[in-house]
């Protein structure tokens, strides 16, 4: 599960460190490729919602592995994007990779008792959040401002094909390995609680409300400087250096992902001695 967030992660925001030579190709404004960013985060609030229920319903690595095998195929896809409107379009969908969190989420849940949750869950979100911070620090060093590969001599799109492809093949592995739950008996159970009704009650308790508002105010943040940050860097200080840009990007996703199992692992210690911090 891990692996899996941390890749799709990487997936989700491997644009970013990109968007200047994109919007050089596109005839780009700074203010388009704001809406370029933001377009990233626009469908994973819904598909979040209906791929948590899902992963209960059929099982994390069955739902996994059909996120990562699309976003795979339409992150190739946009590689040979030749107009702006058709490339938009393949990135919206590969941007979906953001809906994995739940699906991970929910695999770790199947497999850790309650009072090691916090921290399990932690640091899968640790290290799985650091995959932005893995694709700004990786891609632009990979795929270079000079990139002549035997398919794309432009780097971005190189990057696409390539990512896309590392994508199916490990949504094929999830699907082999991976097993749902601990034991049979939890899978069943979980499984029989996917209903509408349990649904609903879930969506309308007060917890549920206020950890949501507080996610858009905190996480919401965090999705949007993760798309914005490199082109922040590379505007705003006035740099062609693609590498330098990214890494100063960087550092804000490795800073998330390091407090990440601290944060969990409070919250395990806190459920144990039920406190109650507010």
């Amino acid at each position: 599960a891990t692996v899996g967030f941390n890749f799709s992660f990487l997936i989700w925001f491997s644009f970013s460190p990109f968007t200047g030579s994109m919007a050089e190709e596109f005839g780009l404004s700074t203010a388009e490729i704001g809406i370029l960013a933001s377009a990233a985060i626009w469908l994973a609030p819904f598909g979040r919602i209906l791929t948590g229920w899902l992963s209960d319903k059929y099982g994390a690595p069955t739902v996994f592995a059909i996120v990562l095998g699309y976003v795979g195929v339409f992150s190739i896809a946009s590689a040979f994007a030749q107009s702006y409107t058709v490339f938009f379009i393949e990135r919206l969908i590969v941007a979906t990779a953001g809906i994995t969190f739940v699906i991970g989420i929910q695999h770790v849940a199947e497999w850790f008792d309650e009072e090691q949750l916090g921290t399990a869950e932690g640091i899968y979100a640790g290290i799985g959040n650091a995959g932005a911070a893995g694709g700004a620090l990786l891609l632009p060093r990979v795929f270079g401002s000079d990139w002549s590969g035997p398919i794309f001599q432009t780097n971005w799109r190189a990057a696409f094909f390539y990512t896309g492809v590392v994508a199916i093949l490990l949504g094929i592995a999830y699907y082999v390995l991976g097993e749902a739950a601990k034991t049979d008996e939890k899978r069943q159970a979980t499984a029989e609680g996917a209903t509408l009704k349990q649904w609903v009650y879930t969506a309308t308790r007060y917890g549920t409300v206020v950890l949501a508002l507080a996610y858009v105010m905190t996480f919401g943040l965090e999705l949007s400087m993760n798309g914005w940050l490199p082109t922040y860097y590379r505007e705003g200080f006035n740099t062609d250096n693609l590498v330098l840009a990214s890494t100063f990007a960087a550092t804000f996703s490795v800073a998330a992902g390091l407090l990440r199992p601290i944060g969990g692992y409070v919250s395990d210690r806190l459920a144990r001695e039920e406190r109650d911090i507010l």
